[in-house]
């Protein structure tokens, strides 16, 4: 309805009374005007309609690849003064800190043929992620992604193609290195890439698969910045099994049973939780800003 706000000719809501648009010209707006904005406010409530409906059903899965989807045998090294001074698998990757003179050395994390030959798919996980990708492309508006603690491989195609001979249609699926961001920790950095998606305002829910627990504890946090998004995170078991995680507490009980991602190892839980501390929400504000 047209009425005047503040001496000023107004378009405002005949619920809430609230200016929807002003009139910028001189005198009374004429009929023309009225019905421009009417059909233009009109559009937009259709279209917050049209996203808000798409959200109430679009879910977000995640999958990480290192034994989450396959076991794999890549190592990365640790390098001092140009030397090998360790070599890390995929858990010990995940929490290791480099001390003073150290570089990690990521040949076999790249290398695709290695890759290739030597993964083997998780039976069960692999199947669970064949059959939510089935209802995910009959679903509009979900996606799943397949995120890893990699950079990009030497061979992209050699590397797709290990999924495509275990029957998953890759082609469909985004593959996101968190290895690209390599100021951060492979938890910080699948943080930052999560944030980005949900940004977006498109999910309604999210799920992450991962063997790591750094990574799921990271994942957890987004719910501070994501209120209105269904959080769910699981823990992936060597033998392709899953176990739901929720908040820290019930982290830090599940911790001591996964023996700190090591099944049986409950000793190392205490050294797992001091190695792993928890990172607030707003470290990475700046950060994401400039992504």
């Amino acid at each position: 309805m047209l009425k005047q706000v503040d001496g000023k000719w107004a378009l405002v809501s005949k619920k809430t009374q609230r200016p929807l648009a002003y009139y910028r010209g001189e005198g009374k707006p004429s009929d023309e005007w009225v019905r421009k904005q009417e059909s233009r406010i009109q559009i937009f409530k259709s279209m917050n309609e049209q996203k808000d409906s798409t959200k109430s059903g679009s879910g977000l899965t995640i999958f990480d690849i290192d034994d989450t989807l396959f076991h794999t045998t890549a190592k990365i090294a640790v390098k001092k003064d140009g030397k090998v001074v360790r070599e890390l698998n995929n858990q010990e990757f995940n929490t290791y800190q480099l001390k003073k003179g150290e570089e990690f050395d990521y040949r076999q994390f790249r290398d695709a043929k290695k890759f290739k030959e030597e993964s083997k798919p998780i039976a069960k996980m692999f199947a669970k992620a064949k059959a939510i990708l089935r209802n995910v492309v009959n679903k509009p508006g979900s996606q799943m992604i397949i995120l890893t603690a990699r950079n990009d491989f030497d061979d992209k195609e050699t590397f797709l193609d290990t999924f495509r001979q275990y029957g998953l249609d890759i082609n469909k699926v985004r593959v996101e290195r968190a290895g690209k961001l390599t100021k951060l920790s492979p938890a910080h950095a699948k943080y930052v890439i999560i944030y980005n998606y949900l940004k977006q305002g498109k999910f309604s829910h999210v799920r992450l698969f991962d063997d790591s627990m750094a990574n799921l504890k990271e994942f957890l946090r987004l719910k501070k910045d994501f209120t209105d998004v269904t959080f769910e995170a699981y823990f992936a078991k060597p033998d392709g099994s899953v176990e739901r995680i929720g908040g820290i507490n019930e982290e830090q009980e599940f911790v001591s049973k996964a023996g700190a991602g090591e099944w049986g190892r409950p000793e190392l839980t205490r050294k797992y939780i001091e190695d792993t501390p928890g990172q607030k929400v707003q470290r990475f504000k700046k950060y994401i800003k400039n992504i």
